[in-house]
């Protein structure tokens, strides 16, 4: 069960330390209208998804059998 709602209204920096034991926002359909970076899990269809330039973009499914990973310089990798 879920604790109080506490907003957080700064940016944080870790430092390169990881953040443990978080649950990504779990929708039934895709928001609108949000920023960049914006990241959900669409439990319709069970999507991990991020916005970016303005659009919805998949990054994990549920039946996961390779990655790919697009790196800062454009670069594409794929993980098997």
């Amino acid at each position: 069960m879920a604790g109080p709602v506490k907003n957080i209204l700064a940016i944080y920096d870790f430092n390169n330390n990881e953040i443990r034991n978080v649950v990504v926002q779990n929708l039934a359909t895709d928001p609108t209208g949000k920023s960049d970076g914006y990241i959900f899990v669409n439990s319709a269809d069970k999507k991990l998804r991020i916005y970016l330039d303005g659009v919805v973009k998949t990054v994990l499914t549920e039946d996961i059998t390779t990655i790919d990973i697009t790196g800062i310089n454009g670069t594409n990798f794929t993980l098997d």
